[in-house]
């Protein structure tokens, strides 16, 4: 682009996009580097996943122009000690896959609420559900039940050691043809 002296605004956009996936692919492997032997400490802090779920939920609003997004969570906030930075790693991820590999237009739903001494977190969408022989797998390291996906296989696996570190549990129940929840519980006190 330089040297012909041209300047598009599409090329431009697509460039950027690249350089962004191609940046958010070696966070995600220096996470799984740092992760794994341990040293990727949790800044914990008092954290309303109310209102963390808003926010993730507005973002993900705003990057797909086919979907609707809503939260359904108390008036009420819902709060712990964890790590903002880490918990809004593994919410953003739930709603990018629900976006990519939901249903080509639909709606996601978030649902917070407190359960049993746990919050709860749960990305519902309106998809083609997940093949049941890929569910045991889907928090592996490296695993895509999608192979024609552009990802890694890290976005599940690392959300699964975020929420673990957080002494938390993240699962996924889907049924082909009926969308698929991924939700993760944290413990309310540490």
């Amino acid at each position: 682009l330089q040297r012909r002296g041209e300047y598009r605004e599409t090329t431009i956009a697509t460039i950027l996009e690249y350089s962004d996936r191609v940046a958010r692919l070696i966070d995600d492997l220096a996470d799984v580097v740092r992760l794994e032997e341990g040293h990727l400490p949790l800044q914990r802090e008092p954290l309303d996943l109310v209102a963390l779920a808003r926010d993730a939920a507005a973002a993900a609003a705003e990057q797909s122009e086919r979907h609707a997004v809503r939260v359904e969570a108390p008036d009420a906030t819902v709060c712990g000690e964890w790590d903002r930075v880490r918990l809004e790693q593994v919410v953003e991820n739930l709603l990018g896959n629900a976006l990519k590999h939901g249903a080509e237009e639909g709606e996601v739903v978030v649902r917070v609420e407190e359960q049993a001494g746990e919050a709860l977190l749960s990305v519902r969408d309106s998809g083609p559900g997940i093949d049941p022989t890929h569910v045991p797998h889907l928090f592996d390291r490296f695993y895509r039940a999608n192979t024609r996906s552009s990802g890694l296989g890290l976005g599940l696996y690392i959300s699964r050691i975020l929420v673990e570190a957080h002494g938390g549990r993240i699962w996924v129940e889907s049924q082909p043809g009926q969308g698929s929840t991924f939700t993760m519980a944290l413990p309310l006190s540490s």
